[in-house]
Order: structure tokens, then C-alpha cells, then sequence
């Protein structure tokens, strides 16, 4: 199988670590706009099969000309870009998925569904953890009850020796991770998509040790598609983030004191904008350490043959030296290299613009983690 990666960052190499050493491609083309990026990653994985490439994503057309004879593209380049790549992708007949991690650009790529049917293609945006592996995981819950009640998402990239005060290290794209905090969560409640404010409906949960209890409050983007597959069949479909305690309170405090703010401010007869402030100071004191973890908890409550059932799983993945891929990488760029590989070999054989609930093989995606050494831990009890 050939595939094209574009995106050569964090993301873009576990995607192509995966595509090489776990499901052996004849052929990764990965593209960057720093050609020394690509390169960098080729030599780190140590595989000839790589191809690395200099591209712009917003040059459609060197794009498309770049999918010939590609199985699948996947994009790992920043939400803001996820569309030309699949525009692209759609003009060029060629498979595709993606990262996603942004609403409206996931609904704008599902505007290219007619045109994917027409070419006869797949497309599966808003992949890799969260939204990706938990909301593949809770469509494996979901289809096992006859009535489903409610749905409990709770996913956190942490740091295994977290850094006061935040209790935090930065783990991935700071830009990101505040978009998370301060833009409105989908989210499924009394059977209706609602959309409710992030860094919310503060909660304790509890792992083994040496985590024992965490928070968890509501961000934005990690249900994805879910509320939409599921409005007026499940009551209650929800999603938050793993922290260690006391994090949202204090990140709360810094955004409601206009931290994350965009307008420009004159300080001392200088402009500056909050947000690039905040975020500068952010990387600056909390550096990026390659010791994480990954906490994932999906609980699916629901009647089966009228009785009253809760499913719970859980993941727990650490940093993999051997690999020199963090959990977050793992978990994010394994999981939609899995997916990908699922579209080029055709296990996923419908076309159009998918979601991930209603096309990925369940069983076979978790078998394809457990390959990965990702467990799906899982827990069934009578209520």
C-alpha cells in the first residue's frame, strides 16, 4: 500500500511509525512545507519506504498531482488546513482522513459527501484519540444494549510528573489546548444536541494507582459526530477531560480574567493580544516532556433484555521509550494510521463522508490497538 502523510510534526510521524512498522507500507510519501521536517522524521524511523516531500496544503493542485497512485491520504497538518487536504483528496479520487479537533471544519469536510459518493471514496475526518479512539470505543458500548441511556466520555494527555501550579505539562499544541477550554462542548442532553460551555460540571473519577483521583470537566470537540448519529436515541452523550486536581479551577480563573482573549491591548504604548501572551508564557514555564500518560474512560449504561447494564473501559498508556513515542502519540497517531489502513485495504468499504461510529469495524480496530500494546480494559456489572 502507498499513503501520503502530510504533516511531518508529533502526530504525523507516529502516523507514519505506525504505517511502516506495524502495518508494513510498500510506500509513505510524507509531506511537509519544511522539507527538513520530513527528512528529520525519515531518519529517526529509519526506513527507506519514507518519501519525504516539500508541499503547501494550500496549493490544491500540487496536492492532487502529489495523490497519484496513493491508497489513502492522511492529514496531520493543523485543523485550519484539514480542508484543502481533503478537498484535495476528493479532486484526486484518493481516500482520506484526518485529525480533525475542530467543529466547524469536520461539518464543512462532511459538505463534500456528494461529491466523495460521485468519485467513489472514502473520507473519515476527526480522527486519532480524542475525537477518534474514544468515540470508536463508545460506538463498540453502544451496539451491545438494546436501549442506551447514557454515554460518558473522559479522555487526558497528561503529564506522568505534572508541574505546579497548573499541575501540567504541555503534552501538545498549546493553540489547541486552549481552544478546547474556551469553545463551546457538543453534547447530547434530554435526547437533544445542546451546546454548553466549557471548563463546566466539574467531576471526580478515580484510576489505579498512581493516579488515583482525578478531575474531569467539559471541553469542546471530543464527542465529534457522536450527538449527531445519536440525537433522540440517547438521553444523555457526553464528553470531558482528565486533569489532575485543581487544573480547571485555575485555568477558569486565568480565561475569565481575559488570558485567552484576542482583541488587542496597548500595554506601555505596546500591542500585544492576551492569547499570544498567555500562550508564550505557557510553553515558556511548562516545557514539553516526552513522560506522559493517556487516561481514557468510556461508561455506556443502558437496558439489555430489560436489565439494567453499565459497560465501562478504560486505556492506559505511557510513553514507549523503545518507540520514543509518547502515549499521546501513540494513542493518536496509531489509532488513524489504524483507521487509514482499514479504508486503503478495504474493510471499510462504503463511500462518501463517513463518520467513525458508523463505518469502523469495532472489534477489529480494538484487536488492532491490543497489536499496538494499547489495552481496552473492559468491565460489565448489573445496576
Amino acid at each position: 500500500m502507498t499513503y501520503l502523510v502530510v504533516g511531518s510534526g508529533r502526530m504525523g510521524k507516529a502516523v507514519t511509525y505506525d504505517l511502516i512498522n506495524h502495518q508494513k507500507a510498500d510506500k509513505v510519501i510524507l509531506g511537509d512545507l519544511n522539507l527538513s521536517n520530513s527528512l528529520a522524521v525519515q531518519k529517526e524511523i529509519g526506513s527507506s519506504n519514507i518519501h519525504p516531500v516539500e508541499v503547501d496544503v494550500t496549493k490544491i493542485q500540487d496536492l492532487v498531482s502529489l495523490m497519484d497512485g496513493v491508497d489513502c491520504v492522511i492529514s496531520s497538518v493543523v485543523y485550519q488546513f484539514n480542508y484543502f487536504v481533503a478537498k484535495a483528496a476528493v479532486e484526486a479520487a484518493v481516500h482520506y482522513c484526518d485529525l480533525g479537533q475542530n467543529v466547524q471544519v469536520v461539518d464543512k469536510a462532511f459538505g463534500l459527501d456528494v461529491l466523495a459518493k460521485e468519485k467513489e471514496i472514502t473520507l473519515i475526518p476527526d480522527g486519532g484519540l480524542a475525537p477518534g479512539m474514544v468515540n470508536i470505543i463508545a460506538s463498540h458500548g453502544i451496539k451491545h444494549f438494546d436501549e442506551v441511556d447514557e454515554v460518558q466520555l473522559r479522555v487526558g494527555g497528561l503529564p506522568q510528573y505534572p508541574t505546579p501550579p497548573l499541575n501540567y505539562n504541555i503534552t501538545w499544541s498549546v493553540h489547541g489546548l486552549i481552544n478546547e477550554y474556551i469553545e463551546k462542548a457538543r453534547i447530547l442532553r434530554d435526547y437533544k444536541i445542546v451546546d454548553v460551555d466549557s471548563l463546566t460540571e466539574f467531576e471526580t473519577l478515580t484510576f489505579p494507582p498512581p493516579f488515583n483521583r482525578m478531575e474531569a470537566f467539559v471541553t469542546s470537540g471530543g464527542t465529534s459526530t457522536l450527538p449527531l448519529t445519536y440525537e433522540g436515541k440517547i438521553r444523555e452523550l457526553n464528553y470531558k477531560t482528565i486533569r489532575y486536581l485543581n487544573h480547571g479551577q485555575i485555568m477558569k480563573a486565568l480565561i475569565d480574567l481575559g488570558f485567552t482573549d484576542e482583541s488587542k491591548m496597548m500595554v506601555d504604548g505596546q500591542e500585544v493580544i492576551p492569547r499570544d501572551l498567555f500562550e508564550t508564557l505557557l510553553k515558556a514555564r511548562f516545557k514539553q516532556r516526552t513522560e506522559d500518560v493517556v487516561l481514557l474512560k468510556v461508561i455506556v449504561t443502558g437496558k439489555k433484555n430489560g436489565q439494567a447494564v453499565e459497560e465501562a473501559y478504560e486505556v492506559i498508556d505511557y510513553y514507549n521509550k523503545d518507540q520514543e513515542m509518547t502515549a499521546l502519540m501513540r494513542t493518536t497517531g496509531f489509532s488513524l494510521a489504524i483507521t487509514a489502513g482499514m479504508i486503503a485495504e478495504g474493510k471499510i468499504q462504503k463511500h462518501g463522508v463517513l463518520t467513525q461510529e458508523e463505518s469502523i469495524p469495532t472489534d477489529l480496530y480494538i484487536e488492532k490497538l491490543a497489536e499496538r500494546g494499547i489495552k481496552v480494559e473492559f468491565k460489565e456489572k448489573i445496576k
